[in-house]
């Protein structure tokens, strides 16, 4: 074991030394601190610490921000340089995406590993999804000394999510993450009609029909928090961080019908395919009103500003419209992004203007204190995500969510998204 200030550059903060002990202490675990407490931070001081090799497992376009992480917090002598990278990072440390987990380069890795950190490990909800199946073939084979699971938000739709990170956390051969998740649930399935309500229906495809269970609210939470014991570590920026309460303001563009868009939303609550068109146009639509609104903001002097919607058009729309901006979405290319991101916090652009899947994690924007939302996510906890990166360490400003509605279908959808995050921060 090395000591702390033997592998990091600075002092940890008091919460993320708490998280550093905890990690220590259970091998295998979660830590769910919220978006901008030092996850990164806490995850590379312990397995650094550990010492033997180290691999992360992250999105592809997180693989940039990782390196820059390790070179920013560990202390330059940790580093062991290959000749030739065959992925990211150094000889002692490396860095793959979750896609390369269903590839044999994946089990040389595990084997080569002592300590594995799963980053955005939301990733892995689905106990029925490819990727899932691999990453725990991979560590219930190899069973690293290590696993660090980081993710601000575990559970992105229902409590059934945590099934697989618990489950994961009680392959630990240290026995130290509490207790097995697999003594009293054998699947994910038995688990989530324990700790959710369950709505059964039928839907029909190519003729046929199939009986279709959503999963949805909270129940048994005690079991819950029995379980989370040793595997789980959850602390929030307002207990953390001295941060001015956040500003909302709705701004409503126009009240009229907007039926497509309702219709989507209903189809979408319901667990059904859903016409996105609808959900694109209503973004589009509003899109010349949040141009003007920037606009408006800069003239005010509130900039830098972020913009983030929830579709491409829109985001070129903003971005063509407004002349000093940067545009981060699914067309520019993982590898330009890391240099946008710097560039705008360098004072270089006045609006960063953003997808929120494309933007919504692993990048610091605390020079701007306003964020405009043009359009939500339908999933709650990607917009929470994007919120975090103005609103988080570094912080010194009061900041202000900015949220663009369209009609009153808009307004009822993001009263219902709130709702929604509210219910999904009970269960975490």
């Amino acid at each position: 074991m090395k000591q702390f200030g033997e592998v990091m550059k600075r002092d940890p903060l008091d919460h993320q030394r708490e998280g550093i002990l905890y990690a220590w202490n259970h091998h295998y675990l979660v830590i769910g601190d919220e978006q901008g407490l030092g996850k990164t931070f806490q995850a590379i001081a312990v397995a650094l610490m550990s010492g033997g090799n180290t691999l992360v497992i992250s999105p592809a376009y997180l693989k940039f921000n990782w390196e820059l992480e390790f070179l920013k917090f560990a202390k330059e002598e940790l580093f062991i340089e290959l000749p030739k990278k065959l992925f990211r990072g150094w000889a002692n440390i490396q860095i793959i995406n979750y896609e390369m987990l269903r590839k044999d380069v994946a089990k040389a890795a595990f084997a080569w590993a002592d300590n594995v950190i799963f980053d955005e490990c939301q990733y892995l909800k689905n106990m029925d999804a490819q990727r899932t199946i691999a990453a725990h073939t991979l560590v219930y084979d190899y069973r690293p000394n290590r696993v660090m699971l980081l993710s601000g938000t575990p559970i992105e739709n229902n409590l059934s999510e945590w099934f697989s990170v618990l489950a994961m956390c009680s392959y630990n051969p240290h026995m130290s993450s509490g207790d097995n998740v697999f003594q009293k649930y054998r699947n994910q399935w038995q688990f989530a009609s324990h700790f959710c309500n369950v709505n059964e229906f039928t839907v029909e495809k190519g003729g046929r029909r199939f009986k279709v269970r959503k999963y949805y609210g909270t129940r048994n939470l005690p079991d819950l928090r029995q379980l989370l014991k040793g595997k789980y570590i959850k602390r929030w920026a307002k207990d953390c961080l001295d941060l001015e309460p956040l500003v909302r303001k709705e701004i409503q563009v126009a009240y009229k019908r907007d039926a497509g868009l309702a219709a989507a939303w209903d189809a979408h609550v319901h667990g059904k395919a859903f016409d996105i068109t609808a959900k694109a146009q209503s973004a589009i639509a509003k899109a010349p009103f949040t141009i003007k609104y920037v606009k408006d903001l800069l003239e005010a002097g509130e900039g830098p500003l972020v913009v983030y919607t929830d579709h491409i058009k829109p985001s070129e729309m903003i971005h063509d419209a407004l002349p000093n901006s940067v545009l981060v979405n699914g067309n520019i290319a993982i590898k330009k992004r890391p240099a946008l991101f710097k560039d705008f916090i360098a004072g270089k652009y006045d609006v960063f203007v953003a997808t929120i899947g494309a933007a919504s994690t692993g990048v610091n924007l605390v020079n701007s204190k306003n964020l405009i939302f043009n359009d939500l996510a339908w999933k709650p906890t990607s917009n929470d995500q994007a919120e975090r990166r103005i609103y988080r360490y570094g912080q010194t400003e009061r900041c202000t969510i900015h949220t663009v509605l369209g009609s009153k279908v808009d307004q009822k959808i993001v009263a219902l998204l709130t709702r929604k995050l509210e219910d999904i921060r009970k269960g975490s």
